[in-house]
């Protein structure tokens, strides 16, 4: 599969891009094509578990040995690290973080 300069035009409207005449239209084309070019590669690589006998070592299965295991969906537990905003920031107020006005604000011979 490849992208034609046609097809290049119609998405580049679509996305409503002005592409000059001389090498932004070629080089997306390109682009594009090397793209598909990948995906197709990707597509036909042997995935683990699709019972094909030449799984690709280091899929995500092989990773999973000795991995820290993963909870069961619904079992969330509240954030250890949550607090309030109050908490976080004391100067809280009507809803806006209160900061101390910097030091050098103070002096009006500053920019």
């Amino acid at each position: 599969m490849s992208v034609t300069r046609e097809e290049v035009d119609r998405i580049a409207g679509l996305a409503r891009l002005e592409l000059d005449e001389e090498g932004e239209a070629e080089s997306l084309r390109e682009n594009l094509n090397g793209i598909l070019q990948h995906m197709e590669t990707l597509a036909d690589a042997p995935v683990a578990g699709e019972g094909d006998a030449r799984a690709v070592e280091g899929s995500v299965e092989a990773h999973r040995e000795g991995a820290a295991p993963l909870r069961k969906d619904g079992e969330a537990s509240p954030d250890p690290l949550g607090r309030s905003l109050e908490q976080i920031a004391p100067g809280w107020e009507d809803g806006f973080f209160s900061v101390p006005r910097l030091p050098c604000l103070e002096d009006e011979s500053a920019p």
